[in-house]
C-alpha cells in the first residue's frame, strides 16, 4: 500500500498517529503550491487554509467521496485543489479578486509566470483557464440556456484564444502538464465541468443551491440541512440524489460530443 492509500484508510479509520503523518507530509507541498499560486496571501492566512483544506479532506474521505480506489491523481495533488477552492472562497469573501481590478490583472500575471514552475504549472493553468474562459463565457452569455448559439461561439473564441496565448506549455515535457495529449484532456475537462456547472446554475430550486453548495463550496449535508432549511440530514441525502438524477439526464446530450 502506497503512502496515500495509507492515509486515506488512516482517515477512514480515525487512526490519529496516521492522520498527523498525513497532515505533515502533505503541508509542505501544500504551503509551496500556496507560495506559487497566491503570493500576497498572508502566512495566518495560509495557515488556515491548510486547516480548513485539510478537514475537508477528512470530511471527503469519512463521507466517502474519497477512497484509495477512486483517487486518480496524487493525494497531494487531490489536496492542492481543495485548496485552491478554499483561498477562492476566502478572496471572494474580502472582495480582494473582482475582474479587471488591479489584483485581478496582478493574480493573472502571477499565475502566468507560474507557467514555467514544475510545482505550479498545472495549477496556474487550471486557475487562468477559469479567469480567461469560464468567467467571461458566464459573463457574455447570462442568461442564455448552455448549448445555445452565444454559448458554442463564446466557448469557441475564448478556448481558442486561450489555446493560442498558452500554447508555449504544451512542449515542455518536464512540466506536470507533460504531453499535447494531456493538455487536451485538462481542457475537455474543464469544458466538461463548465458545462454542469452551467447547466446546475440554471436548475431550479432546490436543486441549484443544493448541488452548487454541495460540489462547488464543499458543504457537508449538516450544513446545507440547517442553511436550506431541511428537516434532517437524510432528507437533504434525497433530495441531493433526486437532484443529481435529474442533472444527469440534462447533461447526457450535452457531453455526448467528448465521447
Amino acid at each position: 500500500m502506497n503512502n496515500d492509500c495509507a492515509f486515506i484508510v488512516s482517515l477512514q479509520q480515525s487512526d490519529q498517529k496516521g492522520i498527523s503523518r498525513a497532515y505533515a507530509t502533505l503541508k509542505a507541498p501544500f504551503m509551496k503550491f500556496l507560495h506559487a499560486t497566491f503570493r500576497k496571501l498572508s502566512t495566518a492566512d495560509k495557515e488556515d487554509v491548510y486547516h480548513d483544506t485539510f478537514i475537508r479532506l477528512q470530511q471527503n474521505v469519512l463521507q466517502g467521496r474519497l477512497t484509495p480506489d477512486n483517487l486518480t491523481s496524487s493525494l497531494q495533488k487531490y489536496v492542492n485543489r481543495i485548496g485552491y477552492n478554499v483561498v477562492q472562497e476566502l478572496l471572494r469573501e474580502r472582495q480582494k479578486i473582482v475582474v479587471g481590478t488591479p489584483e485581478w490583472v496582478d493574480m493573472k500575471t502571477e499565475l502566468a509566470a507560474q507557467l514555467n514552475n514544475v510545482d505550479s504549472c498545472e495549477y496556474a493553468l487550471s486557475v487562468l483557464w477559469e479567469m480567461e474562459v469560464e468567467e467571461p463565457l458566464l459573463h457574455a452569455c447570462k442568461g442564455a440556456a448552455a448549448g445555445s448559439a452565444c454559448y458554442r461561439q463564446e466557448y469557441e473564441r475564448l478556448s481558442e484564444a486561450f489555446l493560442k496565448k498558452y500554447q508555449h506549455v504544451v512542449p515542455d515535457t518536464d512540466l506536470p502538464v507533460e504531453t499535447p495529449n494531456n493538455v487536451i484532456d485538462t481542457i475537455i475537462e474543464n469544458e466538461q465541468r463548465l458545462i454542469i456547472r452551467r447547466v446546475v446554475m440554471e436548475m431550479k430550486k432546490p436543486c441549484a443551491p443544493l448541488l452548487l453548495g454541495a460540489f462547488w463550496e464543499h458543504k457537508t449535508n449538516a450544513d446545507l440541512t440547517a442553511e436550506l432549511g431541511y428537516a434532517n440530514e437524510d432528507s437533504t441525502k434525497n433530495q441531493k440524489s433526486k437532484c443529481l438524477k435529474k442533472l444527469k439526464i440534462v447533461i447526457k446530450p450535452l457531453l455526448e460530443k467528448w465521447q
